[in-house]
């Protein structure tokens, strides 16, 4: 549960920006989109990060995107769907199922349960990585394993 509130947490950040529009002292964006499978079956749900890698010379915001029913993505940095700022990016991985319920006849705890190994969920250690290309729309699968 912690987990899941420092995300919502992290997209709320990576989202609140003063004013309307793009913001001429911010680096360039490209739209990125794609698809996220678990052994090659689509992930049904996630969120999914892009942190500016700082060793390949990659610095600034964070882009988010949350992983749909059908594995696909689409990145946001500021608004909605505008994509990754351009370079290089360390990517992590969050999917988490709800398990149990609270209600009157059975108060069970809510509790979540990862749908994939816990390493992708840091992009330090996620071993994922995406360059994202200025002038094109880019378009990234990542094929994550259930015995990484």
């Amino acid at each position: 549960m912690v987990k899941r509130n420092l995300l919502i947490i992290t997209l709320m950040a990576a989202l609140a920006t003063p004013g309307c529009g793009r913001r001429s002292d911010l680096p360039p964006l490209a739209k990125v989109v794609g698809v996220v499978t678990l052994d090659g079956q689509p992930l049904k749900t996630g969120t999914i990060q892009f942190i500016p890698d700082k060793s390949k010379g990659t610095a600034g915001r964070m882009a988010v995107g949350g992983i749909g029913s059908d594995g696909h993505f689409e990145m946001t940095t500021l608004v909605e769907g505008d994509g990754a700022q351009v370079g290089h990016h360390l990517v992590g991985i969050q999917a988490y199922e709800v398990v149990g319920s609270q209600n009157s006849d059975s108060p069970t705890p809510i509790e979540s349960k990862a749908l994939i190994p816990e390493k992708y969920g840091d992009a330090a250690t996620s071993g994922l990585t995406a360059e994202v290309v200025s002038g094109k729309v880019n378009t990234i699968h990542f094929d994550l394993k259930s015995r990484p």
